[in-house]
């Protein structure tokens, strides 16, 4: 079984409860939104996680490999997970590594929930740009910080290093792809008020922990512990479908183009050329 910390993507932890059961549902409208992207091209799938999407979408690619530094993510996904143009990989972290394939290698990758928690951005990029082809296209989804963090503080998440604005993202990644579309994964009322009073009062009630002038090994352990709690509590409480609450569908997620700095994630495409 797979450990859950609350970060991995694990389809069956969510649902018990509809925030949660929402917050999957944006995870999967990502890869359902990259389907067009990549039916028929090789494909990478840049820190896949459980392996739940790179599954969603190998059947309309004509390879898939997907690749995580967790062993522990890639077993679990090698093993839940098998088709024949599919392909699990663990890798070593960016910052001490290249990727371990060639130059121009694939037509398109995929990089969901991603950029946060990587250290050293301007190399994790590179790298990506490096393995696409001149006309191949970075699929990139990142939570919107507006809604999340108080202004110059860290994450209340605390497996991640950094969240972005709109206009941050953006100027992030035009530093290395000349080609950037940013737009917003959103929800319809009354999930999308129910989600944003869920983030702000986490954010208010983790402060104390994610100001600039916090430790980061203070931070890190002090939102452990607390999210260890809020876990526990979960389970005690947790309601299971069909006990007459009402659970967000697929039609409540969407994306737009539409005021994308005040939607609850970012989904970017990103190239070398137009």
């Amino acid at each position: 079984m797979m450990r859950n910390t609350g970060e991995r993507v694990i389809p069956d932890e969510y649902r018990h409860d509809p925030i949660e059961f929402l917050i999957f549902l944006l995870h999967v409208k990502s890869y359902e939104h990259a389907v067009p992207f990549v039916r028929g091209k090789r494909v990478l799938d840049f820190g896949c996680g459980t392996g739940y999407g790179a599954n969603m979408l190998a059947g309309d690619t004509e390879r898939l490999i997907a690749v995580d530094i967790s062993e522990e993510a890639i077993s679990h996904a090698a093993a839940s997970y098998s088709a024949g143009n599919l392909q699990f990989l663990r890798i070593d972290p960016v910052e001490t590594a290249t990727l371990p394939f060639p130059d121009g290698d694939f037509d398109v990758v995929v990089s969901f929930q991603v950029i946060e928690h990587v250290r050293h951005v301007p190399t994790y990029l590179r790298e990506i740009r490096r393995v696409l082809r001149p006309d191949g296209r970075l699929l990139l989804t990142t939570p919107n910080s507006s809604l999340r963090i108080l202004p110059g503080w860290k994450p209340w998440n605390r497996f991640h290093v950094r969240e972005y604005t709109y206009r941050a993202l953006k100027r992030t990644l035009e530093k290395e792809f000349p080609f950037v579309d940013v737009r917003g994964i959103n929800a319809t009322d009354p999930w999308l008020e129910m989600e944003k009073s869920r983030v702000n009062r986490i954010k208010w009630l983790t402060a104390p922990f994610t100001h600039a002038l916090v430790p980061e090994f203070a931070r890190q352990q002090l939102l452990g512990i607390a999210w260890s709690r809020l876990a526990n509590r979960r389970r005690i409480s947790s309601q299971a479908p069909g006990d007459g609450a009402a659970f967000p569908n697929q039609d409540d997620v969407f994306i737009t183009s539409s005021v994308v700095d005040r939607c609850l994630k970012f989904f970017a495409v990103c190239g070398k050329g137009p």
